[in-house]
């Protein structure tokens, strides 16, 4: 037996314990076993192990450069250098999905350790249904998809990886998107496990929330690390350009941040409930809407790679999951009724409505636009293509108000605004509003980008009046100084502040795309040596092009001289690069000159014996968009920071309920 054969023996074994287990856990709670679920719990912390370890063995496959492994010789060769030759363990169909099933294993037995004893009443149900899910991806790796599978023979050398995946953003972006997709099935099982218990109350909004948080960071990281690999790669002086492909992966983000808002409203007041559990559906049906659209290969896009014949067995699974999902949501409808009617319209909780259905108008417009190309095809018209223009056109004013949306939600109160807390609280943020306007109206002499950036304003304004309020209460109680305050504000209550810091990084973010956006300028040149180019308040002279002859691939790199007046800036040296057995798939590599103004982008367009093209973008603010990432993921580490539980609010373990009985909600 070879390896890569035990590898395959372990992934049966996984299938086998998975299909045991999650039967194990349905029969121990229809004849109230408490061993049986005992034993389809450990059942979940062998799965997760044994796909594990074959995952190990189909990475030591690369790093040996075993190509009697079918996958193996396809995605890799001798001269890929090692952190591209360990990227291509993901850039295959096969591949893929065993990430996606390690993954999945691996979250799964993480939540059923963790939470085990806290949420005892609902754990089992989690984990027959991690398992279930568990059993299906399993199965396409077994039947239909193996990684592991051996050649009749021995390669000499491997293909190699596509060439536009020899990338850095490679190391990072695809496994990052993949474990956003993978991670929504934790708070989806969570969710489901409590409708099939019965626990109609709120615990399962409580046990939801910290995954849905991860879940949320982890999709939110994906995404902007593909922001960034696009940005410095295909050349088009842009981070995203509403690719299909871009789009289905930014659809279980939309609702995903839907949820994570209704589910306070869920937890504090005990409404919404039957909206919430909806968007958990719908987020985990897109994210296994967005497996299917890169796997079928129904839709052209730049970034799919893997496409093959699995795509109807995740149209099937999809149906499945979710025709199963509503229908248990319509079965248990009479016990999810809210406790009590909106009570005002000027409240909280109608803000994260409002919230709510402007990310799922976003959702469905981009929905929308990416599947009607195929809907128009299958009608017998010609493929349309649905572009950024009608992006931006539907979104942006949705973007816009759901902007406003964040600044108005902390000056409302839980209930009920009175007419004079309005008048209070929204005086200093409407009137920085004003002010911006009018100011950039007459500097820029845009409205729409003024109003875009008032929008950012009040948003700051109303923030930071929140902050400015509670950091004078807690010095007048404390008598701290205005740093510690503001320190023991965040600290005694992070859900609420450290929120506020996440709304604020997506601000600086959006400061960012607004300006990039609106204010972008291009030029598209072919230069001779010793040609200028003027753009913005930057000379750009074409130095000359070089050819240097590496190992597996020929780089073609040209020159040009950045100059600020007088003063120089730097040397933009954009790459084309041509791979051994991939000649007709050369890849360019950017050259990007960032200050904290804007970005010089350089994109080398083509090359004859005598000049070059170049495509050269002046991009401004755009390094706001990083650094409000960046924020962001700080602020969502100070928001999310585990606190003290209180044991009144935790569902102990204790014996199982009986038949057909609800378990009292703890409040």
């Amino acid at each position: 037996m070879t390896l890569a054969d035990a590898g395959y023996l372990s992934l049966v074994l996984a299938l086998i314990a998975s299909v045991y287990g999650a039967v194990a856990i349905t029969v121990g709670l229809r004849i109230q076993a408490p061993p049986l679920l005992s034993s389809g719990r450990n059942a979940m912390f062998m799965v997760a192990l044994l796909l594990v370890v074959a995952s190990g063995v189909l990475a030591y496959s690369f790093l040996d450069r075993d190509f009697g492994v079918r996958y193996v010789t396809l995605h890799s060769n001798q001269s890929m250098p090692l952190r591209y030759v360990i990227s291509a363990f993901y850039a295959g169909q096969e591949g893929s999905l065993l990430y996606w099933a390690t993954l999945l294993g691996i979250f799964g037995a993480g939540a059923v350790l963790l939470t085990r004893r806290v949420y005892s009443s609902i754990m089992p149900h989690v984990t027959a249904i991690i398992l279930g899910s568990l059993v299906f991806f399993i199965g396409v790796l077994v039947f239909f998809s193996n990684p592991l599978e051996r050649l009749p023979a021995v390669m000499p050398d491997g293909r190699g990886l596509n060439p536009l995946l020899q990338d850095p953003g490679m190391l990072v972006h695809p496994p990052m998107l993949l474990a956003g997709y993978v991670s929504w099935t934790i708070p989806f099982a969570i969710v489901i496990g409590a409708l099939i218990s019965n626990r109609s109350g709120i615990e399962w909004a409580r046990a939801v929330r910290t995954p849905t948080l991860i879940a949320w960071t982890i999709q939110s990281i994906g995404l902007i690390l593909g922001g960034w690999w696009a940005y410095h790669v295909l050349g088009w002086g842009g981070y995203w350009g509403w690719d299909p492909v871009e789009n289905v992966a930014f659809l279980p983000w939309l609702t995903g941040t839907a949820f994570l808002h209704s589910i306070m409203v869920v937890e504090r007041r005990g409404k919404l409930k039957v909206w919430s559990i909806s968007l958990i559906i719908t987020t985990f049906a897109l994210s296994i809407f967005g497996t299917f659209i890169v796997r079928s290969g129904i839709l052209s896009s730049v970034h799919s790679f893997a496409e093959s014949a699995v795509g109807p067995l995740f149209l099937a699974f999809f149906v499945v999951a979710v025709g199963g999902s509503v229908a248990l949501l319509i079965w248990r409808l009479p016990r999810l009724q809210d406790e009590e009617g909106f009570e005002a319209l000027a409240s909280r909780e109608s803000g994260f409505l409002l919230n709510n259905l402007l990310l799922v108008s976003i959702a469905f417009a981009t929905f929308w636009g990416t599947i009607y190309p195929m809907i128009s095809e299958t009608l017998g018209n010609e493929r349309i293509t649905v572009g950024a223009p009608f992006y931006l056109k539907v979104n942006g004013p949705l973007f816009l108000a759901l902007a406003v949306l964040m600044g108005v939600g902390p000056l409302l109160a839980w209930r009920r605004t009175s007419g004079s807390s309005l008048q209070r609280n929204f005086r200093i943020p409407v009137g920085v509003a004003f002010a911006v306007t009018a100011f950039g109206y007459v500097m820029l002499n845009d409205l729409v980008s003024s109003l875009a950036f008032a929008a950012c304003a009040f948003v700051v304004a109303s923030i930071t009046l929140e902050y400015v309020r509670g950091t004078r209460v807690r010095r007048r109680n404390t008598g701290d100084s205005y740093p510690k305050a503001v320190g023991g504000l965040v600290s005694r209550d992070r859900r609420r502040y450290g929120g506020y810091l996440v709304h604020l990084s997506i601000i600086v973010m959006g400061v960012g795309i607004i300006a990039s956006t609106a204010f972008q300028q291009n030029r598209e040149v072919n230069l001779e040596p010793g040609e200028t180019v003027d753009i913005g308040d930057y000379t750009l002279t074409y130095l000359g092009t070089v050819t240097n002859q590496g190992i597996g691939k020929q780089v073609v790199a040209s020159r040009l001289l950045v100059q600020r007046g007088n003063d120089i800036v730097g040397e933009a040296i954009p790459l084309t690069q041509y791979y051994a057995g991939f000649e007709a798939q050369p890849t360019s590599r950017v050259s990007v000159l960032s200050n904290w103004r804007e970005d010089i982008y350089v994109y080398q367009a083509g090359v004859s014996p005598t000049s070059a093209t170049f495509s050269i973008f002046l991009n401004p603010l755009i390094s706001l968009l990083w650094v409000g990432a960046a924020l962001m993921v700080l602020s969502i580490l100070i928001s999310g920071w585990p606190e003290r539980q209180r044991v009144s609010g935790l569902a102990p373990a204790g014996p199982l309920p009986a038949k057909g009985d609800a378990a009292p909600v703890r409040s």
